[in-house]
């Protein structure tokens, strides 16, 4: 799994963008799958399928439309009919009501607007990271990846105090053992690329700059690369996991051991991805809050304009701009 992470982290944004969307459908499917029994659904199929899709895309469509600007006018229709769908979709639900299935229906109609809701707006910060560069995914991906490998070996071997009632097998110790590894993998995976420059994007330079300070006399320099690194780290080790016990509690709510059976001998996609839904959504503000406050210099306008736009409209830009210029020296 590890080896097919890294394989499809070397690929193209486009298909990366594509496999991110497709992985966060099919976790969607294995959330809302949970309710299921022998006897099916409590809600009809098309009704669910309808609540759903109509949710998803939804809040989807603003970083589709603005990654693939082809997609727009597709997008902003089913934007302006959002409601209406919805309206319809509620007037379906409340006349598929049965008695007896009260509480099953209701408990599905609820778990779909969360779901969809969570999911969409996971894959939608996935989409604005990895448009900002692909360390931006896999570094605090993989970060999550360590944690969850290393929680699971210390536990397994030296755990001894649990940890989360509902999930027996997570021990104190292994939580513990989990952040030391992920502190030093994440240290190292830094220095390597402060070094090697294994990814390129808008704020590498920005990561690189030294920050200087006096500590008892001593001037002492470090890299920003390392103190972003540290709040990426206590993220995916402290707060992360809590992802986890979510999905964990969800589970035992319905008495499923596990998402679905898509992974052989490791359950779902959903039971491998839960703890990196609340990963993307942190590096999305993050990067909004500490370092997408100098998008606007000319470095970071020429990325934004070279990534973003085809040739004409460069073209066109250029000559829009050269009129500007002429209009303000005649002034």
């Amino acid at each position: 799994m590890i080896g097919l992470f890294l394989f499809i982290n070397s690929c193209n944004v486009t298909y990366l963008m594509i496999f991110v969307i497709i992985l966060t459908i099919f976790v969607l499917r294995e959330i809302i799958s949970i309710t299921k029994t022998p006897q099916g659904y409590p809600l009809p199929i098309y009704l669910i399928v309808g609540f759903t899709t109509n949710i998803y895309i939804y809040y989807l469509s603003d970083s589709l439309s603005y990654l693939y600007p082809s997609l727009s006018n597709c997008l902003i229709i089913h934007s302006k009919t959002y409601f209406y769908n919805c309206v319809i979709f509620m007037i379906i639900f409340v006349c598929s009501l049965k008695k007896g299935l009260l509480k099953r229906q209701f408990a599905l109609f609820s778990l779909i607007h969360l779901a969809s809701y969570l999911v969409a707006n996971s894959c939608r910060a996935a989409l604005v990271n990895l448009h900002i560069g692909k360390f931006w995914l896999f570094f605090p991906s993989t970060l999550v990846i360590c944690n969850d490998i290393f929680a699971y070996i210390i536990g397994k071997s030296l755990g001894h105090t649990p940890l989360f009632k509902l999930s027996p097998k997570k021990t104190v110790e292994g939580f513990i053992g989990g952040f030391v590894f992920t502190f030093l993998y994440g240290f190292i995976f830094c220095f390597i690329q402060s070094k090697y420059t294994l990814f390129v994007d808008l704020y590498s330079k920005e990561l690189q700059d030294i920050w200087k300070f006096v500590f008892y006399g001593v001037t002492v320099q470090i890299k920003y690369m390392y103190i972003h690194c540290l709040c990426f780290v206590l993220v995916a080790s402290f707060v992360a996991p809590f992802s986890g016990f979510f999905a964990s509690a969800l589970k035992r709510a319905y008495n499923k051991k596990d998402f679905g059976n898509s992974i052989p001998g490791h359950g779902g996609l959903t039971d491998r991805f839960d703890c990196q839904c609340i990963m993307v959504l942190f590096t999305t503000v993050y990067l909004k809050s500490f370092l997408r406050t100098k998008e606007q210099t000319l470095e970071g306008c020429y990325f934004h304009i070279t990534r973003s736009f085809s040739g004409d409209e460069i073209s066109l830009l250029i000559s829009m701009l050269e009129k500007f210029q002429l209009g303000q020296v005649e002034n």
